[in-house]
């Protein structure tokens, strides 16, 4: 479980996350709703990742920088 803050709309929410991770560099993480909803799965691999956010029907791919999760 983790608490998620929105600086930008000031407000939290509960998530729950599940983490994956294969050495040397691999991650993968899926965060859903306390009550099952999913909200995005990540993946990265080196320096490579991509993303899908199904309620807003978004998905990434490429380069990782800071930038991929900002709007």
């Amino acid at each position: 479980r983790s608490l998620v803050k929105d600086k930008k709309n000031s407000k939290t929410y509960l998530v729950n996350i599940d983490f994956m991770a294969l050495k040397p560099d691999s991650l993968r993480a899926d965060v859903t709703t306390p009550i099952g909803v999913h909200v995005i799965s990540m993946a990265q691999t080196g320096k490579k990742m991509s993303y899908v956010v199904p309620q807003r029907k978004a998905y990434y791919s490429g380069a990782v920088s800071n930038q991929v999760f900002s709007e």
